[in-house]
């Protein structure tokens, strides 16, 4: 069905393809015998540092092409792969070092060896074993550490080779940053996997020109990269582009409908979690709000209209999906998030008559005013109807009488709020939903995933 480690994937495509591209990125281009090459090294100097099966190393920034070359070498040498941006403020990467106590932290071309007490070791198989680390975006609160084993960095590749023909002039264009677990199983590993070759990105690259000129066949992307290429790329030639899946967020019908008139390809929207740790579900590329479960996977919806994940009973892939291990630290929402063999998560969603599942937001996002629940997910939409509103954010902001206040930050194609927009919105939702308070910014400040990073972070501009 797949590859049984990250190490086997190396070594296959090593032994298959050894002078084939694997990575390119800017000027830089390794074939597989290069990249395994400079895998095994860096796996070297890794132990040499103190890194040992189940302690953490952990990536902060780096280059594109050596954060996948970091990943690849942290699992050969048995450890478990964590990474944050490279921008990350000082003391929320403070503390994000004492709850994943590293044994090893890398900073560019720095390997700094610490006093770790921490393994992660579990006692059943080596599939089992703590492999790779996600954080969650962290928009409210601290980050939630959400632990995968090497089943679960293994099995975006798995749905990949078993429901995707392999073709050999595949080119991956993954124009997001790897340094998210998430980005780096649905792009770099599922494409090396299939013995692609990969595209990534270097930092302030430009977006369009790299998509015209490496010929990519592939794609994952975010709504907010595919608004991008729509507004700001118009003469990119994309003409070798045949599929392109986006997630993260909601793609809006309008910017989809753009998108494939542009660049006439297939756009797949997905649907995942952190916890999954990747899409569990997909659409069929025709523009439907209604989303397919993948392979292995069966999606319910409780009373509540909670969406639980959990995998298929029966036929070949019956009981191959696995969740997270749980949240380091965390046993209580770990608790409350694992059910049964699957998860239960914070989004609302409902399954149409042909079994599919159609997402509407997320519980934990939900605004209460005055007693009210209120989806931002519906303003949202509201606003982005406007033909001056190129992007829209909703959250909440306290308030002592109402308990919260409704507060909206859009980017505009003008840089100025249209004065008539709360009599706009008043056409199209109910008075209570009307926000307080309407921001203009230049951008909606977002995580490595595309997700808007709601709170004062929206003011700050």
């Amino acid at each position: 069905m797949g590859p049984s480690s990250v190490t086997e994937i190396v070594d296959t495509m090593r032994r298959l393809h050894p002078h084939r591209t694997a990575l390119r990125s800017g000027s830089a281009a390794l074939t597989y015998l290069e990249m395994a090459t400079a895998v095994a090294k860096c796996a070297d100097s890794l132990r040499a540092n103190g890194a040992e099966p189940g302690s953490v190393v952990l990536y902060r920034g780096g280059r594109p092409l050596d954060l996948v070359i970091g990943f690849l070498a942290t699992r050969a040498a048995e450890a478990v792969w964590a990474a944050v941006q490279p921008g990350i403020e000082a003391t929320e990467f403070n503390g994000l070092l004492t709850r994943l106590d590293p044994t090893v932290v890398v900073e560019g071309d720095t390997a700094t060896h610490r006093r770790s007490s921490l393994r992660l070791l579990a006692a059943d198989g080596s599939q089992q074993q703590p492999a790779g680390i996600a954080l969650t975006s962290g928009t409210t609160g601290a980050p939630k550490i959400v632990v995968h084993s090497e089943h679960g960095l293994l099995w975006p590749a798995a749905t990949s080779l078993a429901t995707d023909p392999v073709l050999d002039d595949e080119i991956h264009f993954v124009p997001l940053t790897p340094s998210s677990l998430t980005v780096m199983l649905v792009g770099p590993v599922t494409a090396l996997a299939r013995g692609a070759t990969v595209q990534l990105l270097e930092p302030g690259a430009d977006l369009g020109a790299v998509l015209a000129t490496s010929g990519a066949t592939h794609m994952v992307s975010v709504p907010t990269l595919l608004h991008d290429l729509v507004e700001r790329a118009e003469r990119t030639d994309a003409k070798h582009l045949r599929r392109v899946i986006v997630g993260g967020a909601r793609c809006e019908p309008d910017l989809r409908r753009r998108f494939v008139d542009r660049f006439d390809t297939n756009l797949v929207e997905s649907y995942g979690l952190s916890e999954a740790p990747c899409g569990v579900a997909r659409s069929d590329g025709t523009g439907s709000a209604a989303l397919a479960p993948l392979p292995g996977i069966n999606i319910t919806v409780t009373e509540e209209q909670r969406i639980e994940v959990h995998p298929t009973s029966t036929g070949k892939w019956a009981d191959c999906w696995q969740p997270t291990l749980g949240y380091l630290g965390d046993p209580d929402r770990t608790e409350d998030l694992l059910v049964g063999n699957g998860i239960r998560t914070q989004d609302l969603g409902s399954i149409d008559q042909s079994g599919r599942l159609v997402v509407h937001g997320r519980a934990d996002a939900m605004i209460i005013r005055g007693g009210v629940n209120i989806s931002p997910t519906e303003i949202e939409r509201a606003l982005q109807t406007h033909p001056d509103v190129v992007e829209a954010a909703v959250f909440a902001e306290p308030d002592d009488r109402l308990g919260s206040l409704i507060a909206a930050c859009v980017v505009t194609s003008t840089g100025e709020t249209p004065g008539d927009l709360r009599t706009y919105l008043k056409t199209r939702l109910a008075l209570h939903k009307i926000p307080s308070r309407i921001t203009v910014a230049s951008e909606i400040p977002r995580g490595p995933l595309g997700k808007p990073r709601y709170g004062h972070a929206l003011w700050e501009q």
